[in-house]
C-alpha cells in the first residue's frame, strides 16, 4: 500500500508541535511509522510506549490526516482509558489541537476523522475500515497492551486495510500474535523494536534493584518487566521451562555416590495416561519404562520385573498413592515390595511454605533445576520430561505456594504429568538423591554441619571429669 505524503515524521512533529524530549529508541520507532512500516513496540511499564509514543503518533496522525480514522484498542480497558486516552488529553492544549474535540476514549477533528477506543470485544467486530484516498481519509490501527489480546482479534482486524498500524506491549509469554510478531518469518514483515531499561533512565533504579533482589536477575518476573524477555510460562510454571533448557544445554557432572532409586507413576488405560518407572542413579535420572496397559495386574508384574533387574529394595521405591495408585501399592505389597506411597496432598514436611507434600516435592525439585545439580534424560522421553516439568502451574491459597491439579491441567489442554511425576518421586523421596539435605542445598548443609562440630567441640572441653558415657544396652 502507498504511504500517503506527510509533511512532517511523526518524530519530527512531537519534538516540534508536541515540545517532547524523545528517547533514540522513542525517534527510531516514529520515524519508522511514518515510513508506513508496520510497526511493533516492546517495552518495560512505564517507559513511556503508551503516554508518549503512541499517543504523539495519533495526535501526528490526526494533524497530518484530519479526515483520517484511527482505531485504538487495547487488552485493558483501564489501560486503554485510564492511560493512552489520558496522554492523549494532555496535549488538548496544545495549539495543533485546540479545536479538537476530547472525550473518554474519543478524539474528534472539526474536519470529521478523530480516534475512538474500542473494548476488544468490540474490536473483534470491526469490519469496513479501509483507506479512502480520493478524501484523504487513510486509516490507522493502534494496539497497546497487545500481549493480552487474543489472536482471533488480531485476526478479524487483520482484514481490514490499515494505512499505519502500530502494535506495543510490555513482554509476557512467549506465545500469541504480540510474542511472533518477533520471531520468523513474521518479524521480516513488521519493524520491531525491543527496549530494556537502559534505554529508560527515567526508571525507577531502585525499583529495579529491587525486583532484582527478590525474584533474582534470572526469574522470568525481572526478564519480562525490566529486559523485554519473553518469558516461555510468564513466570506461572512450577519449574520454569528457560531454567529446564538450560540445565540441558550445561548439565553438571554426574554424581553417582551410590544412591539408587526409583519413582513409579501407575495408570489403567491403553489410551492417555502411562506407567512410568523412572530411575535415579545419584544425580541423573533415566527414564526406564513406559506403557499404556488397562490391567493393573499386568502393570504391577512388570514394576516388579523392573525393581527385580535393578535389584532395588522396598525402601528405595516410591509411588504415586493416589486414586488407583492406591491398588497398585496393595498389589506390590502382596508380592513383596512394601514401596513409600506418596500423596500430593500428604503434610508437608515444613508447612509454613507449602500447602501439601506433593508441592513441596516439586517445589525442592525445582530448586535442584535453578540450582543446575541434575543430570535429566536426552531423547523422545527426555523431551517430553521437560515439556511435563514445564507445563504444571502454581499459585497460592492462604499464602502457601500451591500446585495446579491434574484435573485443571486437563481442563486447559494439558496432559497428566506422568513422567514428570515419576521423575520427582525418583529423585526427591526415600533414598533419592535429592532427598538429603547436603544434596538440595550443599552451603547451607555444610553451614550447619560446621556450627554442629563446633558445638560438639565446645561441649567436649566443658565436659565434667566425672562425666560416664551411657551405655548401649542394644548390643548386649
Amino acid at each position: 500500500m502507498d504511504v500517503p505524503k506527510t509533511s512532517l515524521d511523526p518524530a519530527a512533529f512531537a519534538m516540534s508541535a508536541l515540545r517532547l524530549n524523545l528517547y533514540q529508541w522513542q525517534t527510531e520507532y516514529l520515524q519508522a511509522v511514518g515510513k508506513g512500516f508496520q510497526s511493533v513496540l516492546c517495552a518495560p511499564n512505564g517507559s513511556g510506549k503508551s503516554s508518549v509514543v503512541l499517543a504523539a503518533a495519533i495526535i501526528w496522525f490526526l494533524h497530518e490526516f484530519p479526515r483520517g480514522r484511527c482505531i485504538v484498542t487495547s487488552g485493558s480497558w483501564t489501560q486503554l482509558t485510564g492511560q493512552l486516552f489520558d496522554s492523549l488529553h494532555h496535549f488538548s492544549t496544545e495549539r495543533c489541537c485546540r479545536s479538537w474535540t476530547f472525550l473518554e476514549a474519543v478524539v474528534r477533528t472539526p474536519e470529521g476523522g478523530g480516534a475512538t477506543g474500542l473494548s476488544v470485544a468490540e474490536a473483534e467486530r470491526v469490519e469496513g475500515w479501509h483507506p479512502k484516498p480520493e478524501i484523504q481519509s487513510p486509516t490507522m490501527l493502534v494496539m497497546d497492551e497487545g500481549k493480552t489480546i487474543d489472536d482471533h482479534v488480531y485476526v478479524s482486524l487483520d482484514k481490514c486495510r490499515w494505512s499505519y498500524r502500530l502494535v506495543a506491549s510490555s513482554a509476557g509469554p512467549a506465545k500469541g500474535r504480540f510474542w511472533r510478531y518477533f520471531q520468523p518469518p513474521e518479524n521480516k514483515f513488521w519493524y520491531t523494536k525491543r527496549v530494556t531499561y537502559t534505554d529508560c533512565p527515567h526508571l525507577d533504579e531502585r525499583q529495579r534493584l529491587t525486583d532484582m533482589a527478590i525474584y533474582g536477575e534470572a526469574s522470568a518476573f525481572y526478564r519480562t518487566r525490566w529486559l523485554s524477555v519473553f518469558a516461555t510460562d510468564a513466570g506461572k510454571s512450577m519449574i520454569p521451562i528457560d531454567s529446564l533448557r538450560a540445565l540441558q544445554a550445561s548439565p553438571p557432572v554426574w554424581r553417582d555416590q551410590h544412591i539408587l532409586s526409583g519413582g513409579c507413576d501407575f495408570a489403567a488405560s491403553e489410551k492417555g495416561d502411562k506407567n512410568v518407572f523412572v530411575l535415579a542413579r545419584g544425580n541423573r535420572l533415566e527414564i526406564v519404562d513406559s506403557w499404556q496397559e488397562a490391567n493393573p495386574k499386568d502393570s504391577a508384574q512388570r514394576f516388579i520385573g523392573l525393581f527385580k533387574k535393578y535389584g532395588l529394595r522396598s525402601d528405595q521405591i516410591s509411588g504415586d498413592a493416589s486414586g488407583l495408585g492406591i491398588g497398585f501399592v496393595w498389589d506390590l505389597k502382596a508380592a513383596g515390595y512394601t514401596i513409600n506411597p506418596i500423596k500430593n496432598d500428604m503434610p508437608a514436611t515444613e508447612g509454613g511454605h507449602w500447602l501439601n507434600f506433593g508441592v513441596e516435592i516439586w517445589d525442592k525439585f525445582s530448586t535442584l533445576v535453578l540450582n543446575r545439580s541434575i543430570v535429566l534424560p536426552g531423547g523422545e522421553d527426555g523431551e517430553e520430561l521437560i515439556q511435563q516439568l514445564s507445563n504444571r502451574e502454581k499459585d497460592y491459597k492462604n499464602g502457601k505456594l500451591r500446585l495446579e491439579s491434574k484435573k485443571d491441567m486437563k481442563s486447559r489442554g494439558t496432559n497428566s504429568p506422568d513422567f514428570a511425576d515419576a521423575a520427582i518421586l525418583a529423585m526427591m523421596t526415600g533414598s533419592g538423591w535429592g532427598h538429603q539435605p547436603s544434596n538440595l542445598c550443599p552451603q547451607v548443609y555444610a553451614d550447619q554441619s560446621f556450627a554442629m562440630e563446633r558445638t560438639l567441640r565446645r561441649m567436649e572441653r566443658n565436659r565434667s571429669p566425672f562425666y560416664e558415657p551411657p551405655q548401649n544396652w542394644d548390643f548386649l
